[in-house]
């Protein structure tokens, strides 16, 4: 049996990392961190990237010129207000960005717009935890660490808000995980909701 935190970095490549290469059309990542995820999407046709770090940015863009990658643009910018038209993107795709964003339903009403209908939501999150004893020191301590953990709120709960916006959820996957436990959501914007 593998260790816990071999275990945590198996969930992500199982049900979220593997999903990247089997994306098609045009993609948005939000939140793509170090990037190296951008090196993944060998299917799709554009993906633009948007991160809010200067920082991230440029090493983002040195790590796809050293693959020779050029379907892939990383930009700056913030989900809560995406700088693209509406019904733009086939797939939008995000990776424990949600959990530190200041206002993540307007960040997941922005993902919803643009997304195209019959679109996926693709997104492994942080999440509140299923045992009430780790629920209530994520909802303690969420305030205090956020300040030291770039934001991250530990009693972050992305899948509560996607049903106001019409995303309709396809498949989710839980890892108890003490404070952080990640979930993995799959969701597909309704088609007849234009």
């Amino acid at each position: 049996m593998l260790p816990l935190f071999n275990r945590y970095k198996a969930f992500k490549n199982y049900f979220f990392e593997r999903t990247l290469p089997s994306l098609t059309g045009t993609v948005l990542e939000i939140g793509f961190g170090k990037g190296l995820s951008l090196t993944s999407y060998r299917n799709a046709d554009r993906v633009f990237a948007v991160e809010i770090d200067d920082n991230r940015v440029r090493n983002a863009q040195r790590l796809l010129d050293k693959h020779h990658i050029s379907n892939v643009f990383p930009m700056k910018g913030s989900v809560e207000k995406l700088n693209f038209e509406s019904i733009f993107f086939d797939h939008v795709t995000c990776s424990f960005t949600l959990c530190s964003v200041n206002d993540q339903r307007k960040a997941i009403q922005e993902i919803y717009r643009v997304l195209k209908p019959g679109g996926t939501f693709i997104a492994l999150e942080h999440t509140l935890s299923d045992s009430a004893f780790f629920c209530f020191f994520q909802r303690v301590l969420s305030r205090p660490l956020s300040f030291c953990s770039n934001n991250c709120k530990l009693d972050s709960n992305p899948q509560s808000i996607l049903a106001h916006v019409n995303l309709k959820v396809t498949e989710t996957r839980y890892m108890p995980f003490f404070l952080e436990p990640p979930l993995y959501v799959r969701a597909v914007k309704n088609e007849s909701l234009i």
